[in-house]
């Protein structure tokens, strides 16, 4: 089998998993988001599939609503800035979170485009920095990210914990 031919199939794979993983996701609360990228969920591993599939419903989940004519989104500007907060927590999290890939990554670094208005205007109303916390913690993410990528190349993937201190 060709080199393409696999990595054809593992990105099919990829997709049909990930698909499965949105399923489940998608009905899930914002505290039930929180509790599996803590690993506290008992029924389902807690893995980069499931962080992709958060992004994805963050990102690109639009729920039928006849105040946003294109639809809403996750968050919106008029939400209570609590939900707001904690989403924006959540993302946090994954982005400094040591199962993420770059995928999540890139999908952390779409979300902040994307919410760009909600981040700003959550900042404008509390006096927060959310735009530069999100920022911040895709730029150490990443770090985190090449760190492990480096510590796997040379034989130590057993000893990436040592990468976190």
């Amino acid at each position: 089998m060709s080199s393409e031919n696999l990595k054809a199939r593992r990105q099919q794979e990829y997709k049909r998993q990930l698909k499965a993983m949105e399923e489940q996701i998608k009905t899930w609360s914002l505290t039930e988001i929180h509790d599996y990228i803590l690993c506290k969920n008992d029924d389902m591993v807690c893995n980069f599939l499931g962080f992709d599939a958060i992004m994805e419903k963050f990102i690109k989940h639009r729920k039928e609503d006849k105040a946003y004519p294109k639809g809403r989104r996750e968050f919106e500007i008029t939400d209570n800035l609590d939900r707001t907060q904690r989403g924006f927590d959540i993302v946090i999290c994954l982005a400094l979170h040591p199962r993420s890939r770059l995928r999540t990554m890139t999908h952390i670094q779409k979300f902040i485009k994307v919410y760009a208005d909600v981040i700003h205007e959550y900042d404008k109303k509390t006096g927060e920095e959310y735009h530069s916390k999100l920022i911040h913690a895709l730029q150490k993410g990443l770090i985190f990210l090449e760190q492990r990528v480096r510590a796997k190349k040379r034989g130590e993937a057993n000893d990436v914990k040592k990468v976190f201190g």
